[in-house]
Parts: structure tokens; C-alpha cells; sequence
């Protein structure tokens, strides 16, 4: 059993907060790998100095127009031959009415799902929502998610 005596602390409630925000986030506000960002702001925030915001500092952060700008100059995600993005055909992911709303369409895309899953080895959920942990799997996991 733990006993804090309130009366003792010297510390006002918001100073005690910001050090332990800072504390804990200090850790996360340095990247874990050699990871880039890419910001595409619309032109009524583009002023805002978003790369000075706390999670942002200490990140390479870069300002691209737009993400076909983007999508031009990364070159290891294209095919040499087609000069087009490449996926894996079997790491995709599929989510299909997940909200129960969307009968015609899941009547019309689940044969062609099922479908895919056996020929390619698909995964993926059909008339339910998925959990959290399922989309964070997901998008680690598979090179496209539908």
C-alpha cells in the first residue's frame, strides 16, 4: 500500500505533469532507426512551423508538395522494367465491411477475396471490425492493406 502525504509536495500539479511528460517522452522524441518524414501540407497550414513542434525535433523531416511528387522520387519501391510501384501479390491484407452497412458490396468483393486468398495467399476480415492489434500487425506486416 502506498501513502503520499499531499502536504509535503512543493510542486505545483502542472510543473510535476510537464516533467514527467518530458521524462517519459524523451526516449520517443529520437528516431529508432533511420526513418524519414515527409510532410504534405495543404496551403492553409503550410506557414506553421511543423518541424519544430517537440515530436518532430531531432527528426529528419522533409516538405514535399504533393505525394505524387513523392512517389517520382522514391526510387526503390518501383519497378526498372514498368517505372511503376510494385507490390508483393502476396502480402496484401483486406478489410470488407467491417461495419456490417455494406451488404451488396461485400456480396459482390468476398467470391474475389475468397478467392485470392487461396490462389495468393491473402488474409483478411470479412463483416467485422477489426481490433487494433489486427491493423497494427496489418500495416507491419503486409505491403498493401485494401
Amino acid at each position: 500500500m502506498l501513502i503520499v502525504d499531499l502536504s509535503q509536495l512543493s510542486m505545483d500539479v502542472q510543473t510535476a505533469l510537464q516533467q514527467f511528460e518530458y521524462g517519459r517522452r524523451a526516449e520517443s522524441l529520437l528516431p529508432t532507426n533511420n526513418e524519414h518524414i515527409f510532410l504534405i501540407l495543404d496551403r492553409q497550414v503550410q506557414e506553421i512551423p511543423w518541424e519544430s513542434i517537440p515530436i518532430l525535433r531531432g527528426r529528419a523531416v522533409s516538405r514535399v508538395p504533393s505525394l505524387a511528387f513523392l512517389a517520382d522520387r522514391l526510387p526503390p519501391a518501383t519497378s526498372p522494367d514498368t517505372g511503376r510501384l510494385e507490390v508483393n501479390p502476396k502480402k496484401v491484407f483486406y478489410i470488407l465491411n467491417p461495419s456490417k452497412d455494406l451488404a451488396r458490396t461485400q456480396q459482390t468483393f468476398e467470391p474475389w477475396l475468397t478467392a485470392m486468398s487461396e490462389k495468393c495467399g491473402w488474409r483478411g476480415i470479412i463483416g467485422r471490425e477489426p481490433t487494433s492489434l489486427e491493423i497494427n500487425t496489418a500495416l507491419q506486416t503486409y505491403e498493401l492493406v485494401l
